[in-house]
């Protein structure tokens, strides 16, 4: 491809032609006007603004007339747009310019790599946006490189889904992430949070311990190497690990469901001691009654200004994605760790089994489903696997790519399952050759760790933390009500929508809402609608304005009744204990 730059008919601006071969054809293209570019970006630019649109995805920029034209609308720091440019040579003549540099919220990139480009979209995209969020293509740049369009495209499904699943898992299950939140908080207050164990075991091994079905064949190998290596497992493994003569170093777990506490239950594993790592919002009754100690980390979604103010601490976040395994990675490398070892991570039906024998009480036998599909496997063409199990698959290689270039190594010694990109295959024996222990006594790390003084919760500042909570949410219950009725009103005369008393009402009782900051903004944190536009085109209509204004306040109205129901009944629980205390 050769890139020429010309002056403009009418003015010294440039404008830029590109002459390219295709299907044997010699292409020759314009990117912006011959004549007047600037007016051409203004009319795009002014085409594509949506004033409910929040991001902007372009692909295209050329020599970035219409990209400044489009910012120049926006206006608005908190708005974004990302800029994908396919011509490597415009994308290493505008890169460090200042454009960029004084407008942090235009992002530049040639990244065209499908996964890396969704993790991007992660990165530069709040999840509160993913239904304000538009693409578009630069008119010149229709039908170019349509590989690279589409990567673009398919990257944005893969954000919308991965959104979708983590939005989905925490609303589906609202209700029991609510419960948990709050009666995990006066055990927060008395235990180690994750900060606590940042860059602990700098250059260590760690050993990441699934419940796939290849356990079986290798955990014995590990026995013997407690010393040498940081050992992370889940609930599902640990009492196989323990019943193998091993003592991991760390137990997780995130799962917000009561069918989590009834697997350890069954297992038999609420009195190990060994130290449980744990998500703010994970199954309360573990919390309660796990004989370990606890070390918390914050994955509730909150914003980190906002976590702060309600925990008093910044307690850090690991990364997860809906698997203990992704949390398991995450704790290893926050903690320092530059060998990862993963064993028992089929992500796969190995030998027709959905666990490790070892690891089960259920049935084990795989099932027929819609769901099952087949993957590149370690020792195999292809596996059977499913497709959730492959979404963590995924999962697990984003994180790999992200720290790859970060000097840590990432080994499969599996020994059966599933292909994750980014590691190096091979048994356990061989990867826990020459491990490098760095002088660390690791258990006696840990234990000081955990030894140093806490604070005893103080159940008074507690009650008087949770008392001012339930008014906040008991004020806002009464505005949503009184915001459904109004919105009711709204529905029974909308053609007059926009221009009566009732629109001002309810503006009034949103500026209300929105006084109520922590409250309010634990609220709303599940009221997010589903609906996801790959275009950016969203119905504007009269009856949806409506109907979404109508099921914001049924939303608010249902949830905040969650809180309050589980706010009362934590406040009995701290009223016996100030007693008896």
């Amino acid at each position: 491809m050769e890139v020429f730059y010309e002056l403009c008919k009418n003015g010294d601006l440039q404008t830029v032609k590109i002459e390219y071969e295709q299907n044997g054809e010699v292409i020759k293209k314009y990117l912006h006007s011959k004549y007047d570019p600037i007016k051409e970006a203004k009319q795009w630019a002014s085409s594509v603004y949506d004033e409910e649109d929040k991001v902007y995805i372009v692909y295209g920029g050329g020599l970035l007339y219409h990209i400044m034209a489009l910012h120049d609308i926006i206006d608005n720091e908190e708005d974004k747009i990302i800029v994908f440019e396919p011509v490597q040579e415009l994308y290493e003549k505008n890169k460090d310019t200042d454009f960029f540099k004084e407008n942090t919220n235009v992002v530049y990139t040639n990244e065209f790599n499908e996964n890396l480009v969704a993790a991007l979209f992660l990165e530069q995209i709040n999840s509160m946006y993913y239904n304000k969020t538009s693409i578009h293509i630069f008119t010149s740049y229709d039908n170019f490189e349509s590989s690279k369009q589409f990567t673009v495209y398919n990257a944005f499904k893969m954000f919308k889904s991965d959104v979708y699943l983590s939005y989905n898992t925490t609303h589906s299950r609202k209700e029991w992430v609510i419960e948990n939140f709050i009666k995990n908080y006066r055990f927060i207050k008395s235990n180690s949070i994750i900060n606590d164990f940042k860059n602990v075991f700098e250059g260590m091994t760690a050993v990441i311990v699934s419940a796939g079905p290849s356990l079986d064949k290798n955990i014995n190998d590990l026995m013997g190497h407690e010393n040498d290596v940081v050992i992370f497992t889940g609930g599902r493994p640990l009492r196989a690990i323990l019943n193998a003569g091993i003592k991991p170093h760390f137990n997780l777990s995130i799962d917000m469901m009561p069918e989590n506490y009834d697997l350890y239950k069954r297992y038999d594993i609420l009195d190990t001691d060994v130290p449980l790592i744990s998500s703010v919002e994970n199954q309360y009754l573990i919390t309660q009654n796990y004989k370990g100690k606890k070390i918390f980390a914050d994955l509730s979604g909150l914003e980190r200004d906002l976590s702060k103010e309600w925990y008093e601490e910044d307690i850090d976040s690991l990364f997860t994605k809906g698997s203990v395994a992704t949390l398991q990675l995450s704790a290893a490398i926050y903690m320092g760790c530059k060998k990862i070892i993963f064993i028992g991570q089929d992500l796969a039906y190995s030998d027709d089994k959905k666990h490790s024998s070892l690891a089960s009480d259920v049935d084990n036998t795989v099932e027929d489903s819609e769901h099952n599909l087949y993957v590149k496997g370690n020792y195999q063409d292809k596996i059977l696997s499913r497709a959730d199990l492959n979404y963590f698959r995924m999962a697990i290689q984003d994180y790999i790519r992200e720290y790859s270039h970060e000097d840590c190594e990432f080994i499969n010694a599996t020994e059966g399952g599933a292909f994750i990109e980014g590691t190096k295959i091979c048994t356990l024996k061989e990867a826990l050759k020459d491990i490098d222990t760095k002088g660390i006594d690791i258990r006696k790390k840990i234990n000081d760790i955990l030894l140093k003084e806490k604070n005893i919760s103080d159940y008074e500042k507690i009650d008087k933390k949770f008392s001012s909570l339930l008014q906040d949410m008991e004020a806002i219950l009464k505005l949503s009500k009184k915001g459904l009725n109004i919105s009711n009103k709204l529905r029974a005369i909308e053609e007059y929508y926009g221009n009566n008393k009732y629109l001002e009402q309810l503006d009034k009782i949103d500026e209300k809402l929105k006084k109520y900051k922590i409250a309010y903004n634990f609220v709303v944190r599940y009221t997010v609608s589903l609906s996801i536009s790959v275009q950016g085109k969203k119905s504007k209509t009269i009856k949806d304005i409506l109907d979404n204004t109508k099921k914001m306040y049924k939303d608010i109205n249902n949830i905040t009744q969650m809180y309050i129901k589980y706010l009362k009944e934590e406040l009995e629980i701290l009223k016996k204990l100030k007693l008896n205390h």
